[in-house]
């Protein structure tokens, strides 16, 4: 009778233990994410603010920086491939673009006492949208060998070079000249190159998907760069006539 006491005593003992560790572990990652969350906000503050007074600040490369995808391409690429998982990957991936977006157009409407253009709202469905997706994903390949993931990474990584830079900068070489209208802006078309180098060759922990992501990488841009923007001036034109 006594032992049997002590048998169920303990197995009570046993399941509270096994509660008060698992509450114990739950705080602490909630404390954790929470302060990891506090700490992008802090940081998409820092850089939608500073991404707008370059804008405005005349310098060309700092102008570049700010108004150029690159950045935003290796923000996002960071935070999806450093994410514990990929459903935090897109929580964390909202939450900093949402924020940045707001400091950036709130620095223009406060301090430059500019109007609030309606492509805010182009942005906020962005970051709401195909960014968490993206970093989902990316987070997702992280664990992921092949073709595939590789795609996937060359796909990112073009992001980063079809914003027209690199191919002025080329055509420039080729014919002695720009073409007229496009200013040459060869310190950004060194950041566009390296971001896109970095998640093509860095990020890929295994040499098969390195390979086809920088195999992969050139074609696609170029395909991205023909298809997007027509994508992008739809999607404004419907913004623009809804708002």
């Amino acid at each position: 009778m006594i032992s049997s006491e002590a048998s169920t005593s303990g197995k009570h003992a046993s399941t509270s233990q096994i509660l008060s560790w698992w509450f114990a572990q739950a705080d602490r990652f909630a404390y954790r994410e929470l302060a990891v969350i506090g700490g992008l906000s802090i940081l998409a503050i820092l850089s939608g603010a500073s991404a707008k007074a370059a804008d405005e600040s005349g310098l060309n490369w700092a102008s570049g920086l700010g108004d150029h995808p690159a950045m935003w391409v290796l923000a996002l690429a960071l935070i999806g491939w450093l994410a514990p998982s990929p459903g935090r990957a897109a929580i964390r991936a909202v939450i900093y673009f949402v924020v940045m977006c707001l400091a950036y157009y709130a620095w223009a409407a406060f301090v430059l006492n500019f109007p609030v253009a309606y492509d805010i709202w182009f942005w906020i469905g962005l970051a709401a949208t195909a960014v968490p997706l993206f970093a989902a994903v990316l987070r997702w390949t992280r664990d992921q060998h092949g073709i595939l993931p590789g795609f996937i990474l060359a796909t990112v990584a073009a992001l980063a070079v079809i914003d027209g830079v690199v191919w002025q900068l080329w055509w420039a070489w080729v014919e002695n000249g720009a073409p007229d209208g496009f200013p040459l802006r060869p310190f950004q078309a060194v950041v566009n190159i390296a971001v896109a180098l970095t998640i093509a060759g860095v990020f890929p922990r295994d040499h098969r998907t390195r390979v086809w992501a920088l195999l992969l990488l050139i074609p696609i841009a170029i395909l991205l760069s023909r298809v997007l923007p027509y994508v992008l001036d739809s999607l404004f034109e419907v913004i623009g006539r809804i708002v």
